[in-house]
Order: C-alpha cells, then structure tokens, then sequence
C-alpha cells in the first residue's frame, strides 16, 4: 500500500486535472474545488482546507502528473489570495 496516494495529493491532481490545458502558465481555483473534489472521489474532507494548498507549497512536493505536464506551472508557487481562491502560477 506504499504507492497509494494520500488525500492531499488525490485532491491537488484532480483539482489540476480540471482546470489545467496544455499550453496553460497556472489557473486558480477555489475551496470550493477542494470540497466537490472531496465529495467527487469519495474521500475525507479535510478539516483545514487551506491545508492541502499549505502542505504544497512548503512540506511536499506536487505529485508527478502536474510535474510532468506543466513543469513551468509546478515550479510556480500557490498564492493564497485575499478572496480565499488560490493560483497556481
């Protein structure tokens, strides 16, 4: 079960997955997204939402398929935005 991944990164790709278009330089998206995508896989909100966007931006490193299709998009950092959306640029 070593290669299961955990709900942050579950959520983070399928949240890239749904906005991100070949060619795109970064998207926002909002907390909103965190809870469809939860509800979407069937998986357990998280009590910090804000969290999953924290965890990418300082503790982990975000998983291969959005490394893989926007290198420029993943070497980009998460801004955290007034409004609570978020930007990955």
């Amino acid at each position: 079960m070593a290669n299961e991944k955990n709900r942050y990164v579950q959520l983070i790709e399928s949240i890239f997955l749904k906005y991100y278009y070949e060619g795109s330089m970064g998207f926002t998206f909002k907390r909103e997204d965190i809870v469809e995508m939860a509800d979407k896989l069937g998986i357990e909100l998280p009590k910090n939402l804000g969290d999953v966007v924290y965890s990418f931006r300082y503790r982990a490193q975000l998983p291969t398929v959005i490394t893989e299709k926007a290198p420029k998009v993943a070497s980009g950092l998460f801004d955290l935005r007034e409004d609570h959306n978020t930007n990955l640029c």
